[in-house]
């Protein structure tokens, strides 16, 4: 999962940049745009999503 604020240019870009290297070879990833900055506030959804959605398979395969 890739996320980054709108407000950040470069961090935007440089995520922009590994989609597109990843994208073609059909790995699972997913990016958003957000719109705010690199700070607390933008992370909290965009990281708890991208935990579960990290650690979900780890979930699954125990039951």
């Amino acid at each position: 999962m890739l996320e980054a604020g709108i407000r950040e240019p470069m961090i935007m870009r440089a995520n922009q940049a590994l989609y597109a290297q990843l994208h073609p070879l059909k790995e699972s990833i997913f990016w958003r745009q957000v719109d705010g900055g690199h700070d607390a506030l933008c992370w909290r959804g965009g990281l708890m999503q991208g935990l579960i959605d990290l650690w979900q398979p780890l979930f699954h395969d125990r039951s």
